[in-house]
């Protein structure tokens, strides 16, 4: 197992509060893939990194933007995902 260090860092307060609620006692990994992306250049991430609920938001936001159906079995699950 790897030995971890405890850094110190200034952050904006807003960026802390948003981490703060969306993480819930998983920062320090995040940060540290935050890092580590940062340090071998890798600025595009996985889709398996999204929420399925955020990814299923998004694309329930497309199709009715683009077609506006609302009732095809594809959007019902989508809602369903969403809720």
């Amino acid at each position: 197992m790897r030995t971890k260090s405890i850094i110190s860092a200034n952050i904006d307060t807003e960026l802390v509060k948003k981490l703060k609620s969306k993480t819930k006692g998983t920062r320090s990994r995040t940060i540290e893939r935050a890092i580590r992306a940062y340090l071998n250049a890798e600025s595009d991430y996985s889709i398996v990194d999204v929420p399925t609920k955020k990814l299923a938001a998004v694309l329930m936001s497309r199709i009715q933007a683009q077609n506006n159906w609302n009732h095809t079995p594809l959007t019902l699950l989508l809602q369903e995902l969403t809720e």
